[in-house]
């Protein structure tokens, strides 16, 4: 196998001299003017003006991008009494920008995190290239990329020095490699907003026996090939990282058990801290039919803490609603989680611990945002888990799923779930009727919501009232607290920058009663038009 190593002063060079994913630079093209080469001259003046205009136009979003850099570094300055003096002062400003930022404090953190080891990174890349075997001979080309592209993504987010990696493919029919490469580049280059942070291919891919025709192979039955990928040089943006999550069995907490027992870690890749926000990105929304960039940011704390919540619940065998139903192997337990963002930690945590408590049990899992990249990254992690567990992963489904006050259309519905769960998703309230309806459409008749939301000043007091108001007649949800002892108890987390108001995750039960309405819905639509023209 070919490798390929480098410093950093080497690969911070060689993607300083590389093209932009979003087109690379122009040459500027002199030529002398006849008039056999008008034609020619008129065609390079264009491409002038085209490079010309791109510049212009960058150099505009730089500046429209530092404009709003300085704004908010002033708004959180002077949320903190500083002076216009101080704010010139960079170490003033910095200061004032960090105190003004949620991400200050770091959160109750109740689940075990790290990012994996680099003594770990050879395992995990055995793991991500194992050999693929391409069973569906009707769309085996849509497959091979589909699952070349996970396995990549997740790779290019190792700790590694390689940029080139094989894979050993099995097909039983016409397989046109070049334009599997062509799909693959296509697919990995919109795995980001930023074009400086979008993975590409390099020179190089292709069938690893270059003595023979890829023609030749794509008229093979049954045959085995190592196909080569290379990677063009970037930054990486993302990491590996492993949840542990509390260990138990069917009678009780089991603290003898291998802390490194590999159904109590998750695997998620998720942006690193270090990577900067691009102005694409925080303008993403007008791309994406107005869904913001916010649940690729990070995993928020309430999906935290949901996750272990649930966790603790099963870890002490406290019967949750739907625990006779996941007794039941006939029947395929559905659950939902809406707002899954970049890890999906909440549903991924569940189903893989029912899953590996009880493998007979048919286990369904949809993980939603409104955000492409987020169920892009939640298909990597689905991925993670399918080649960890072959034999008894749950089925995990990820989907772009807006909300929406309407019944969801054909294409967008999902079988009635048991369980919903919801994290940090009632700051927009322009959204709550759409939130609440997309929730009671999604849920089975006596299924759960499990929704762990700060108050964040009176939004969920306003998602409440909105709940409320389904219930003029007969109720349509049960309410009830869920008291979260760890963070009740906790007097150490809390710092200087901790706002309760913010930081401080709910955790709230909805019990669907009945079926849903048309009454219902037109209950939510009057509370939410009556609650906006006040």
């Amino acid at each position: 196998m070919a490798k390929k190593t480098t410093d950093s002063t080497d690969l911070q060079a060689a993607v300083q001299s590389a093209p932009d994913n979003d087109g690379g630079s122009s040459a500027m093209i002199r030529a002398e003017i006849s008039s056999k080469e008008i034609a020619q001259d008129n065609e390079s003046k264009s491409d002038n003006d085209d490079a010309k205009a791109a510049k212009e136009s960058k150099q505009r979003s730089n500046a429209r991008w530092a404009l709003l850099r300085n704004a908010i570094v002033k708004n959180a300055s002077s949320k903190e009494g500083y002076t216009s003096s101080k704010i010139r002062d960079t170490s003033m400003t910095h200061s004032g920008a960090a105190e003004g930022s949620i991400h200050q404090f770091p959160g109750f953190n109740l689940l075990p995190r790290g990012r994996i080891p680099r003594s770990k990174v050879p395992e995990m890349v055995n793991l991500l290239t194992r050999p693929i075997v391409l069973e569906d001979t009707t769309n085996q080309e849509e497959d091979l990329v589909v699952k070349l592209e996970l396995s990549l993504l997740a790779l290019s987010a190792l700790r590694s020095d390689k940029w080139i990696w094989e894979f050993l493919i099995q097909f039983q029919c016409k397989l046109n490699i070049q334009k599997v490469l062509e799909r693959l580049d296509q697919r990995l280059q919109r795995s980001s907003d930023n074009p400086k942070l979008r993975i590409r291919l390099g020179k190089g891919s292709g069938w690893i026996d270059a003595e023979k025709s890829p023609d030749v192979f794509s008229e093979t039955t049954n045959t085995c090939l190592t196909l080569k990928i290379v990677l063009a040089p970037f930054f990486p943006s993302c990491g590996i990282f492993c949840y542990s999550l509390p260990l138990f069995d069917d009678r009780k907490q089991d603290d003898t058990k291998d802390k490194d027992d590999n159904s109590t870690l998750l695997l998620t890749r998720e942006r690193l801290g270090t990577t900067k926000t691009s102005l694409q990105e925080l303008v993403s929304h007008h791309h994406h039919d107005g869904i913001d960039n916010t649940s690729n940011v990070c995993v928020w704390d309430c999906e935290k803490t949901l996750a272990y919540t649930l966790m603790k619940h099963l870890a002490l065998q406290q019967p949750l609603p739907w625990w006779n139903h996941d007794d039941d192997n006939n029947n395929p337990l559905h659950i939902l989680e809406l707002g899954a963002g970049m890890a999906g930690l909440a549903g991924l945590s569940l189903a893989q611990t029912l899953q590996q408590r009880n493998p007979k049990k048919q286990l369904r899992l949809w993980l939603t945002d409104g955000h492409p990249q987020a169920a892009k990254n939640n298909q990597v992690h689905a991925h993670l888990m399918q080649l960890r567990f072959p034999n008894n992963a749950p089925v995990v489904k990820c989907l772009v799923l807006p909300w929406s006050m309407d019944p969801p259309r054909e294409e967008e519905r999902i079988p009635p779930c048991h369980v919903a769960l919801v994290s940090d998703c009632t700051h927009f309230q322009e959204y709550h009727g759409h939130l609440l309806l997309t929730l009671v459409y999604g849920v089975a008749i006596h299924g759960c919501i499990y929704m762990c939301q700060p108050n964040r000043g009176n939004s969920l007091v306003r998602f409440l009232n909105v709940v409320r108001a389904t219930g003029s007649a007969e109720p349509l949800l049960s309410l009830e607290w869920i008291e979260i002892p760890e963070i009740e108890n906790d007097t150490e987390s809390p710092t200087t920058h901790y706002d309760p108001s913010i930081h401080r995750p709910r955790l709230l039960l909805l019990r669907k009663l009945r079926a849903v309405e048309e009454a219902d819905r037109e209950l939510v639509r009057k509370h939410m038009s009556t609650r906006d023209d006040t």
